[in-house]
């Protein structure tokens, strides 16, 4: 007798917020540049990393300016 195992996959798009965008659930947040995660609660607005800066003129390189996705949803 052969046995089958069966794995379901769920491919998840990832999606990445900029500073005022609004969470869409809440849960844990990355910033991409730096790693730092962050509890948001839906509803509220992503802010600037506390961390790294990113969203602000002396946040690292090629996430200096506000409009620049960083924020991606982790669980």
């Amino acid at each position: 007798m052969i046995s089958q195992n069966i794995v379901q996959v769920e491919f998840v798009a990832s999606t990445q917020y900029a500073i005022g965008a609004r969470v869409p659930r809440t849960g844990l947040y990355v910033c991409v540049p730096c790693g730092y995660v962050e509890q948001f609660q839906e509803g509220e607005l992503f802010p600037t990393c506390e961390a790294c800066l990113a969203g602000t003129e002396n946040g690292p390189e090629g996430f200096q300016e506000e409009e620049v996705e960083f924020w991606e949803f982790v669980s």
